[in-house]
Parts: C-alpha cells; structure tokens; sequence
C-alpha cells in the first residue's frame, strides 16, 4: 500500500531547497516535519507505513550525512548519505 500510495517520496522524503545554503537544511527539515509525521494512539509522532519516528537523517553530500533526533539535535554523523529503500511496482 506504501508503494501505491506515493511510496518514500511521499512518505519519508522532504525535498530541499537545493538554492538554500546547507546550514538552513535544518530548518526546512523542522518546517516540514508536521505536514509527515501523524500522532500515534498513544500520542507520539508516526510516520504512515513505518511506525514511531525517532528522528531524521539530513544527506548533505554522498560522503556525509547526519542523523537528529525530533527536536534538531544532532546525533550521529554519517560517512555516507542514507538512502532508504525503493519499490518498484510494474503490471502483470
């Protein structure tokens, strides 16, 4: 259902400005963060088809990534972008 339903892109992906300076990536992250995250029934933030979100990961270039919690704090730093997975969905 992920899949057919817009799948990463519209799930877990928020696309940034790429005119923006990397030291704003943060922020646009922070804004768009409530328009993907839904409330749980015990109240803490989900992510549709994925379960409880704990933080994000902001890719800053193929080689570096860092990983945040929810509220912005940086928490671990990457050697590498991340990339989540793809699904492919072709008719019989």
């Amino acid at each position: 259902m992920c899949g057919m339903t817009g799948g990463i892109d519209r799930w877990l992906l928020i696309r940034l400005n790429p005119k923006s300076p990397p030291i704003g990536y943060l922020r646009e992250v922070r804004a768009a963060l409530p328009r993907k995250l839904e409330t749980g029934f015990s109240g803490e933030p989900i992510v549709p088809f994925f379960g409880r979100a704990k933080g994000f990961v902001i890719n800053y270039k193929p080689d570096h990534a860092v990983r945040f919690d929810l509220q912005g704090q940086p928490e671990e730093v990457l050697r590498m972008a991340y990339r989540p997975g793809v699904l492919w969905i072709t008719p019989a």
